[in-house]
């Protein structure tokens, strides 16, 4: 029961000093012992506008489709239909693949009711 005590007041005086250090910026001390906030490790950090030196400006412009990229098209296995690029399935469903139009004719597939 002794130990279950200093457990309790042992973690309220972390769970105090972590909340002192998120209102004050400051890290609070505990009996001489630093005490690190544990919720300044999860904080979300901004996101950074730098565009990298090293790459083109033309392929900075073109947001990457993400999955198959240029000529893929998202076929749902479980349908047999497949999703273009920006369509709203394109990549979400359960079972699928990422190949090209051609292929995706030649296999039977058919296209949704939104692809171009």
């Amino acid at each position: 029961m002794k130990h279950l005590m200093k457990s309790l007041a042992l973690s309220a005086a972390l769970l105090l000093a972590g909340q002192v250090h998120a209102q004050t910026g400051a890290p609070a001390q505990s009996k001489g012992v630093m005490v690190a906030n544990p919720m300044a490790a999860s904080a979300p950090q901004p996101p950074s506008t730098a565009t990298p030196a090293n790459k083109p400006a033309a392929a900075l412009d073109k947001p990457a489709v993400p999955g198959g990229g240029d000529g893929k098209v998202w076929v749902n296995t479980a349908s047999n239909v497949y999703h273009c690029a920006g369509t709203r399935y394109y990549g979400k469903t359960k079972a699928g693949l990422y190949m090209t139009q051609a292929e995706a004719l030649a296999k039977g597939h058919r296209a949704n009711k939104t692809c171009p």
